[in-house]
């Protein structure tokens, strides 16, 4: 669109109908998306929706100035980029009248952010955008990488750890800094998460005013989402599952809250009937949880259900056979690294049925020097009177038994290493033992406040917690310690399957010698 193209569409008189669309998109950027949604998609009409007004809501409180860290989670194909990438720039130049506003789109790849900037330029170039607001900007560069405004105002293309050291924007956009098929990687979620917190905040114009505006579906616990979460002190955090948890209701600094109150309901039904919804649930617990639900990990648990967990209320634990201590250690005592994680198991058998028991007697993890460690697992190996621990067979694992046997003289328990990779990886590993749980067969503490409520115990609701969010949680060191225990347990024939011990004991009664008088008859 050349310039002299526009002076002309700015020059035609907007009356009668489009003076109203113009005052109504004006005034809101969801009028302002149903004005202009056709010249995006011409071929799909739009489906209206409230997760669209809120979506919009809070952009339009990022221009007033109310919110300056924006966090937006709703599922795929709540047009999330469309309008935060598209829409939003194009609203904000032309009829919030701010022409040199200057946005940066950043995603985990380019080819997301330069297709947006093709959209917002066809917005802006179209003739129904020109007869509007063409006399206050119209574009002077347009491209894949950067358009530009006349009034100095730019919006720039880019992808993770890809922005210039020179560009600085009244607007930082991150679209999905994390790629679904990618979210496994640590190496590339740490790579991410440096970008975010070092990178992205000195990229603003105005460190106090500017604002950065976070939007994707859930990938995992440690994700874009997740990191800043941490990061920001201040934050507004928009987020819709697609079908409603009372559990996680949604309000925000604006007044906005989740219109929906009955557990179950649809987000956006409209577009996302009930039979799509449940197509989507088809593609597993984890795509479900993440990318529909903005939880990382599946409600109640993943691999390992928290509803499995039996609850002991008896201040007395049971009568133990054997109690056996797991260390899980740290690959090196740097601060930034892996936590150092010590696990209790007692077993003992069900007075009725002779079933092995587990029971979850201490646990605690810990960020501290080698020697440190050492103290502290004597100390509590000793306090429970431990009968075996067990020591992750890798290098800390032999320094840390070596020191341990030096340290617990005139204190008897046996030490033995185990090499836990013989099972496979972590996941196959908690696999091996997931029976245990579902079985009921492991039990930790609980307490009772004074108004009857029945909570685990702080220490235990961490390990439960954990091994729940598994593999997803941003630890796993108590999860790791647990199942090379419980793998331990059941390999020396402790933790056995309720099918197990009954085959068990027919088999003792089967080649069990008949006893023989002591006296002849």
């Amino acid at each position: 669109m050349t310039q002299m193209t526009a002076d002309r569409a700015a020059m035609v008189p907007v009356t009668g109908l489009a003076a109203f669309q113009k005052l109504l998109a004006e005034r809101s950027l969801y009028e302002f998306v149903k004005l202009m949604w056709h010249v995006v998609e011409p071929a799909t009409p739009m489906t209206e929706g409230r997760v669209l007004e809120a979506i919009c809501r809070h952009l339009e409180a990022v221009v007033d100035g109310d919110i300056k860290r924006l966090i937006i989670n709703v599922p795929p194909g709540a047009s999330k980029s469309l309008i935060t990438c598209c829409f939003f720039p194009a609203w904000v130049w032309g009829p919030q009248n701010i022409p040199a506003a200057r946005f940066i789109t950043a995603a985990y790849t380019v080819t997301l952010t330069e297709r947006d900037n093709e959209r917002c330029s066809r917005i802006m170039t179209s003739p129904l955008y020109l007869s509007l607001w063409g006399d206050r900007v119209h574009l002077t560069k347009t491209g894949v990488s950067q358009i530009a405004t006349s009034g100095t105002g730019w919006k720039l293309a880019t992808s993770v750890e890809g922005v210039s050291t020179g560009a600085r924007a009244d607007y930082f956009i991150i679209d999905d800094a994390n790629s679904v098929k990618q979210a496994e990687s640590k190496a590339i979620r740490d790579g991410t998460n440096l970008w975010l917190t070092e990178v992205v905040p000195t990229r603003l114009n105005n460190p106090s005013e500017s604002a950065i505006i976070n939007i994707q579906q859930r990938t995992h616990e440690q994700d874009a989402t997740g990191t800043l979460i941490e990061a920001w002190t201040e934050y507004d955090h928009l987020m819709l599952p697609m079908v409603y948890d009372p559990d996680r209701h949604c309000e925000t600094s604006i007044g906005f809250s989740d219109w929906r109150s009955e557990e179950g309901e649809l987000l956006w039904p409209e577009r996302f009937p009930p039979a799509v919804v449940e197509g989507y649930k088809r593609m597993g617990p984890y795509a479900w949880a993440s990318q529909f639900q903005q939880s990382p990990v599946t409600r109640g648990g993943g691999l390992v259900l928290r509803e499995w967990w039996q609850e002991w209320l008896p201040k007395e634990t049971p009568p133990f056979e054997f109690v056996l201590a797991s260390l899980d250690t740290a690959i090196k005592d740097k601060e930034e690294n892996d936590y150092y994680a010590l696990t209790l198991w007692g077993v003992w058998r069900d007075p009725d049925t002779g079933t092995p028991r587990l029971f979850l007697l201490y646990a605690w993890k810990r960020r501290a020097p080698l020697a440190a460690i050492v103290v502290d697992v004597v100390t509590t190996c000793r306090r429970f009177r431990v009968d075996q621990l067990l020591i992750e067979d890798k290098a800390h694992g032999h320094i840390a038994q070596e020191e341990i046997r030096r340290m617990s003289n005139g204190w008897k328990f046996g030490i033995a290493m185990f090499d836990p990779r013989r099972y496979g990886d972590k996941t196959a590993r908690l696999l091996s033992i997931q029976h245990l749980f579902s079985e009921g067969l492991v039990y930790a503490p609980v307490v009772e406040d004074e108004f009857g409520n029945v909570n685990w115990r702080t220490w235990a609701d961490e390990v439960i917690t954990e091994i729940a969010n598994f593999p997803r949680a941003k630890h796993d060191d108590l999860t790791d310690s647990s199942s090379m225990a419980l793998r331990y347990l059941r390999d020396i024939g402790f933790a056995l399957r309720k099918e197990e011990h009954a085959d068990d004991e027919r088999n003792r009664a089967t080649f069990r010698p008949k006893s023989k008088a002591l006296y002849p008859v």
